[in-house]
């Protein structure tokens, strides 16, 4: 799982992660706690490993890049942002792994 914050005019700022995604499967794992601020209309947006691992007809990976680009040109929606890049980036082939994204946005 990845996370990332969303300010204004297009940046994109990569956050480290403090674990794995947590579900109960895994009860005993350990995560490291942390804070963020958030300044009001920023983002933060969390998404599953599906994008990032998803894959084009010569099995090249969508990646983090990728990711990290489609995220700044389309700041307005990045779900929409997202969903369009990965369409046109496996064409026609089933993607392995489903995916998963969230946006909150801090109102302030």
């Amino acid at each position: 799982m990845g996370g990332a914050r969303l300010g204004g005019a297009g940046s994109v700022e990569l956050l480290a992660p403090t674990g794995p995604l947590l579900t109960p499967a895994f009860p005993d794992v350990e995560v490291e706690a942390a804070t963020l601020p958030f300044a009001p209309g920023e983002r933060l947006l969390l998404w599953t490993d599906g994008i990032e691992e998803a894959a084009d007809a010569q099995g090249e990976l969508f990646g983090l890049e990728r990711l990290q680009a489609c995220l700044t040109a389309g700041a307005a929606d990045p779900l929409a942002a997202i969903g369009d890049a990965l369409a046109r980036f496996v064409g026609q082939r089933p993607m392995r792994d489903a995916w998963t994204a969230v946006v909150v946005e801090w109102a302030g």
